[in-house]
C-alpha cells in the first residue's frame, strides 16, 4: 500500500539532499506514520466500542423478554412460546447488527 509517507521516503531517497535536510524530513514521516497508525486504532476502538454497546443492549433485551417469558408461562403457555420466539428472533437481530 502507498501512502503520502512512502511517497515522500522514496522521493527523498531518490533525491541528493544534505544530512541536514533529510534528518527533519525523516522525522517528520515517522510522525506522519505515527499519526496515521494512530488514526487507524481509533477508528478500530471505536467500531468495537460500538458492537460492544449493540451486544450489551441486544443481550439486555433478551433476558428482559425471556423473564417475562418465564412469568408467563404460568398463566399462559401460548404466550410465554411466543416471547420465546421473540427472543430468540433478537438474538438473531442482534448477531446481525455485529456483523
Amino acid at each position: 500500500m502507498t501512502t503520502p509517507t512512502n511517497n515522500l521516503a522514496s522521493f527523498l531517497s531518490s533525491v541528493n539532499v544534505s544530512n541536514e535536510i533529510t534528518a527533519p524530513t525523516q522525522q517528520l514521516i515517522i510522525k506522519t506514520d505515527s499519526l496515521e497508525l494512530a488514526r487507524q486504532v481509533e477508528g478500530q476502538l471505536k467500531k468495537n466500542t460500538a458492537r460492544e454497546l449493540i451486544l450489551s443492549d441486544g443481550m439486555q433485551k433478551v433476558s428482559s423478554i425471556s423473564l417475562q417469558a418465564a412469568e408467563l408461562s404460568m398463566q399462559n403457555p401460548e404466550a410465554s412460546s411466543r416471547l420465546r420466539y421473540l427472543a430468540d428472533y433478537f438474538t438473531y437481530l442482534t448477531a446481525q447488527d455485529l456483523l
